[in-house]
């Protein structure tokens, strides 16, 4: 199984490349890679279970929090931008989780592609 490693910098609402960023993720999955994304920066957008989109939107939000409900999909927020943007463990996704840059790191280290998104 291969894996991928994803930097997601982008917030949600980032346009183009927030979509691709999804896309990419969602192609991964179907291709039975393994795929661990780090939500940093403006990217922790992606992590709030609490937004509202409203109809008629592209809701790129909740097709990554369906990506992090597959079984070979793990996402993670970094722990230090989310206190930063005031995101708290009880407004996260669920199964999204914080975490730090140690695990972004393990993640890199360990996948065969890594792919940053800003």
């Amino acid at each position: 199984m291969k894996r991928l490693a994803v930097l997601l910098n982008v917030a949600p609402d980032d346009g183009a490349i927030a979509e691709h960023a999804v896309g990419t993720i969602e192609t991964a999955l179907s291709l039975d890679h393994a795929v661990f994304v780090f939500c940093y920066a403006d990217g922790i957008g992606f992590a709030r279970g609490d937004r509202e989109m409203p109809q008629g939107e592209t809701d790129l939000v909740t097709r990554l929090h369906h990506c992090a409900e597959h079984p070979n999909c793990k996402v993670v927020s970094c722990v230090t931008a989310s206190e930063r943007r005031g995101l708290t463990d009880t407004q996260l996704a669920q199964p999204i989780r914080m975490g730090g840059l140690g695990e972004w790191t393990e993640a890199v280290i360990e996948s065969d592609r890594v792919v940053q998104f800003q």
